[in-house]
Parts: C-alpha cells; structure tokens; sequence
C-alpha cells in the first residue's frame, strides 16, 4: 500500500523482477507521469490512478520486460501525485506536458484553435 499525501509526488520504481508489479493503493484520483530510460513517455491525470496504469501498463510473460503503447522496457519509473479536485489534475497535466514533451501526449499546436471569422 503505498502512502501518498495530496500534494506531494510519489515516485514507484518498475524493474525487470519477478516481484516488482504495478503499484497498488493507487486507487485514487491524481496526475502520474510514466517514465523509461530517463525519458517521459506519458502524462495523464484519472479519477482512479490504479485502473489507467492497467490500461496502459502490462507485464510480457517470459521475458520480464513490460509492455507499453509506446515499447517495452526493462525498467519504469512512474511519479503519482494525490489531487482531489480535476481542475488541479487537469493544471498539473497540461504543466508537465509543456515542460516533459512526453512523447505519448498528442501535442496540440496553437495555430488549430484559431477559428476564421465568419463573414455574413
């Protein structure tokens, strides 16, 4: 069971071991980050923490690496912080995208929310 303190990041290291598994106790609303050879591979916010890392995360059987949408690795890193409130969540993501440029986050350019003036 993992103690995580609104507001504060927790990070969960994922290695090759048989014993190491998706973090559990996660089932809560928050931001995480999943992370594989110092490099992000996604941001995401959920109401429940634990359930996304199933859809995204799973072990390969004989062969100890885990699969993702975006590889397989030997080693994870995913950081969890605990936020009640969504827009916290949805501040926090939109952050870290900006600043982690994960490579699984669809990058929306600016110049597509521009909308043409309709003449009449």
């Amino acid at each position: 069971m993992i103690q995580c303190l609104p507001g504060k990041w927790f990070r969960y290291e994922m290695n090759d071991a048989l014993e190491s598994n998706l973090p559990k106790g996660v089932a809560f609303a928050g931001t995480y980050a999943i992370f594989a050879n110092k490099k992000c591979l996604y941001v995401g916010q959920s109401q429940n923490i634990e359930q996304r890392l199933k859809g995204h995360i799973t072990m390969a059987r004989y062969s100890n690496t885990w699969i993702t949408k975006w590889g397989q690795f030997h080693n994870l890193n995913i950081a969890i912080r605990h936020e009640r409130f969504r827009f916290e969540r949805v501040l926090i993501e939109a952050r870290l995208i900006f600043r982690l440029k994960p490579v699984g986050n669809i990058q929306i350019q600016a110049r597509d929310f521009r909308c043409k003036r309709i003449e009449t």
